[in-house]
């Protein structure tokens, strides 16, 4: 786009004004919502993972037999029952 500046007669100007934009705009914006979906997905699941095992392991828990492996399961891992 061309503007002509002018001050009085004798001064004339042309100011060219670009836009300038990056050139990979375009291209960077998809895979950057691309990885927050994926990410905010991954951590659902890992949650959801957790909900599950963790209920199952106190419904496991109540079962003498199961109690007593659990127990030294956790006493492998160095896992204390709070």
């Amino acid at each position: 786009m061309d503007r002509k500046l002018t001050r009085g007669n004798h001064v004339q100007q042309t100011l060219k004004i670009k836009r300038v934009f990056p050139s990979n705009l375009g291209k960077t914006l998809p895979k950057k919502f691309q990885i927050t979906l994926i990410s905010g997905m991954l951590s659902v699941f890992t949650l959801l993972l957790w909900a599950f095992l963790s209920a199952a392991l106190r419904a496991a828990s109540d079962d003498p037999e199961c109690a007593s492996k659990l127990a030294r399961i956790r006493r492998g891992f160095g896992i204390t029952k709070n």
